[in-house]
């Protein structure tokens, strides 16, 4: 999954995916791709959140995705004093930004736009006549 997004939520959204699959790989016990996967998320630049108010004019989620960056560097440490515990309560927070509001309206896009583009349409292409 590439953490490449063409906006913030976009990209908070990928995160929350990411997240998922982190814990997956703890319960199989893959500590070392839940490391690598929690520093891909790290490598996100904490700046580019500002977009986030910017894009949705929410600060709370602002606030939050905020957050997420500091909970996956906490999670990080946790992992390394092998805390399987405190991990999971920190990626479950994690995941429980998805029932942000805006950030199901973006999943629900994202959605659309896999569908129509199966169809072979480009919504980001198309125009009011």
């Amino acid at each position: 999954m590439g953490l490449f997004s063409k906006s913030s939520l976009d990209y908070v959204v990928q995160i929350i995916e990411l997240t998922k699959k982190i814990k997956s790989k703890i319960r199989k016990n893959r500590i070392e791709d839940a490391k690598r996967l929690i520093r891909s998320i790290l490598k996100f630049n904490i700046k580019e959140f500002n977009k986030i108010e910017e894009e949705t004019g929410s600060k709370e989620l602002l606030d939050e995705c905020k957050q997420v960056y500091l909970m996956s560097n906490e999670a990080l440490e946790d992992l390394n004093k092998n805390d399987l515990r405190k991990v999971n309560e920190i990626l479950q927070r994690i995941i429980n930004l998805e029932e942000n509001e805006i950030l199901i309206k973006v999943k629900k896009y994202q959605e659309i736009k896999r569908e129509l583009k199966k169809r072979k349409l480009d919504i980001d292409r198309i125009a009011d006549g």
